[in-house]
């Protein structure tokens, strides 16, 4: 059943238009390893465990389809849940909370690290990022190993610093912002509000950025996080051609170009992959989509546009016409906060 399921989600991922993924599923490599020598993965997968399995050895595939690397870290909640970890919010009355003390973060990271996996940790609030960078900057971590905060939703000018000097990933959710707006009205600061979602100044200040979805908390559309990376909507119901939609922080927004490359290279920089996959190129693998409109002369044409064919490793695995549907974004949503309510789930 389990392999079943994780089939069925790998599939709905290719058919959105995605050549690979990166999840965060437990104690699940052996089912992956057996989809892949089924010869049944449809787009590659970085699997990525949980801190409990740091005491085993990476994997990679002769495939080329299927690698575990890294490991999952947590330092706090979310804003929604009204957990993520806030610096200075006294203000407003919330601060949030922190996972574990350093030392325990410094020990989970210190295990992984020294088994040879990257390091990945969830950071939503900006007391959650000092933490996990002071972890990482005592623990050794260099540039060289790209360290991820995954989420970076609540930053600072000293964090971006920090960020950029030990060469931290910055692991982003467009689609975070019209869904989290009216929590980060309610939660911060304005001094913090213009540390939130700093896409931009993220990219300005020398820090790699990748962009992902965070499914099935949101869709796994990359056009729908494209769109939502150059528009920034502060809700996920846009009127057709509504160029005077609502926007966070119009100067955080991305140009089509930076928008595609959160997805493309700068997702494989993530995932070290960035000299061989990530761009059209001679001596690169063969992973790409092909859309039914021109979205790079008229990037409001993400919201509808259609994929056609999705290839991987120079094999056409998807053509036009598969079970669902994913021009329309309000029916891809999953259980989770965007779509039909669900009591339990893993999530960050």
């Amino acid at each position: 059943v389990k392999k079943k399921m994780i089939l069925q989600g790998l599939t709905e991922c290719r058919d959105a238009g995605l050549t690979s993924v990166q999840t965060n599923d437990e104690f699940s490599l052996d089912c992956y390893k057996e989809l892949d020598a089924e010869g049944l993965l449809p787009l590659r997968v970085h699997l990525t465990s949980s801190y409990k399995e740091s005491n085993t050895a990476p994997y990679e595939s002769k495939s080329g389809m299927l690698d575990n690397k890294r490991i999952k870290l947590f330092a706090d909640g979310s804003l929604g849940a009204g957990t993520a970890a806030i610096r200075d919010a006294s203000s407003k009355g919330y601060s949030g909370m922190l996972l574990f003390e350093l030392v325990d973060l410094k020990r989970q990271m210190k295990l992984a690290h020294d088994n040879g996996y990257q390091i990945e940790t969830h950071c939503i609030g900006d007391a959650a990022a000092d933490q996990t960078l002071r972890a990482l900057e005592e623990t050794g971590i260099k540039a060289g190993d790209r360290p991820i905060l995954t989420h970076c939703q609540v930053l600072g000018n000293d964090l971006i610093e920090r960020m950029a000097s030990i060469g931290a990933i910055a692991d982003v959710q467009p689609s975070f912002v019209p869904t989290d707006t009216a929590w980060v009205e309610k939660r911060l600061k304005p001094e913090q509000i213009k540390w939130s979602y700093c896409w931009q100044t993220l990219i300005k200040r020398g820090v790699h950025v990748a962009g992902s979805s965070d499914a099935p908390i949101e869709s796994c559309s990359p056009l729908k996080g494209m769109y939502d990376a150059i528009y920034r909507p502060k809700t996920h119901v846009v009127a057709e051609n509504d160029d005077g939609n609502a926007c966070f922080l119009e100067e955080e927004k991305l140009t089509f170009w930076q928008a595609l490359n959160l997805y493309t290279l700068g997702a494989n920089y993530c995932s070290k992959t960035e000299n061989v996959r990530g761009r059209i190129e001679v001596g690169y693998d063969a992973d790409f989509v092909v859309l039914d409109k021109d979205v790079a002369a008229n990037p409001r044409l993400l919201r509808t546009a259609e994929i056609v064919e999705v290839w991987v490793s120079g094999k056409r695995t998807k053509i036009q016409g598969g079970d669902r549907d994913f021009k329309n974004f309000s029916s891809q949503f999953l259980p989770g906060k965007n779509g039909p309510k669900v009591f339990f789930r893993n999530c960050c």
